[in-house]
């Protein structure tokens, strides 16, 4: 595999280069489709948003074990207000992150791990995210059949909400016990009655015969859908949203997205690629 893929997507080249068998997206060729020559403030405006705050620290402290945790809650504690400002090389060199880099050169701009581009991609515009979804998946592909696009879809804002239901939901004797394990399920068990009408045990009740989980046999649509609830989720329960009053306003953002999505062409590529 060369060190550098391009993709094209609706005349926008996106840059990617591979560091230990993990995807490096170009945020900002992602940013140009949109922006344009404003595609850095519209990187900074990204990087100013609490919930990306939250993803980025979520993200380091899944797969760098040197982040700097102090120097992430200042940053968190300030992010969000009107006057709080973050570049990426801020965000390198406080906290030592990983995630996020930034190159120089014929392929300069601001880099994030594949993760950290659809969090992006999706922050920016769902249909341009569904496209990028699908123009990656296809690249990766043919680079290696085995690719399990299901994992790329449902994973890449798990984290976000099982951290906002820790630090809001879970009491803290009981983080990291089989209690926390107890509200986790329940979060998820909510998303899952919004978006397959039922609970994950039902699932396995009824699918004895089937391996895995409802999650692994969900559509493409599904998981992407998902993937959003779990991230409007985190922010619901940060700003202190009781359960009820989460779940209608999930589910009313669930039908729209579905409604939107439905039928459309990266759908559609994305369900016949496997």
């Amino acid at each position: 595999m060369s060190k550098h893929q391009t993709l094209v997507i609706e005349g926008t080249e996106i840059t990617l280069f591979t560091r230990e068998k993990d995807f490096y997206v170009s945020i900002t060729n992602l940013a140009r489709h949109q922006a344009g020559q404003r595609a850095g403030e519209l990187v900074r405006n990204w990087l100013r948003a609490r919930s990306t705050v939250e993803f980025l620290g979520e993200w380091e402290q899944e797969f760098n074990q040197d982040f700097n945790y102090t120097e992430f809650d200042i940053i968190r504690n300030s992010a969000g207000t009107n006057t709080f400002m973050l570049s990426s090389k801020e965000w390198m060199e406080k906290t030592n992150a990983i995630g996020i880099e930034g190159r120089a050169g014929r392929h300069g701009g601001t880099y994030g791990h594949l993760y950290i581009a659809l969090h992006f991609a999706n922050w920016m515009n769902v249909k341009f995210y569904l496209k990028f979804i699908d123009g990656y998946v296809r690249m990766i592909s043919q680079l290696n059949p085995d690719f399990d696009v299901q994992r790329i879809i449902a994973r890449a804002n798990f984290h976000l909400q099982a951290r906002s239901v820790r630090e809001h939901i879970v009491p803290l004797m009981d983080w990291n016990t089989k209690r926390e394990a107890i509200f986790q399920a329940s979060e998820a068990d909510m998303l899952n009655l919004i978006i397959f009408g039922m609970t994950a045990k039902a699932w396995r009740t009824a699918n004895a015969d089937k391996k895995g989980n409802l999650r692994d046999h969900a559509t493409k649509m599904e998981l992407v859908v998902l993937n959003n609830l779990q991230a409007i989720n985190a922010m619901l329960i940060e700003d202190g949203m009781p359960k009820e009053e989460r779940m209608n306003k999930l589910l009313n953002v669930a039908a729209t997205e579905m409604e939107t999505l439905l039928g459309s062409r990266p759908i559609e590529d994305l369900r016949k690629l496997g």
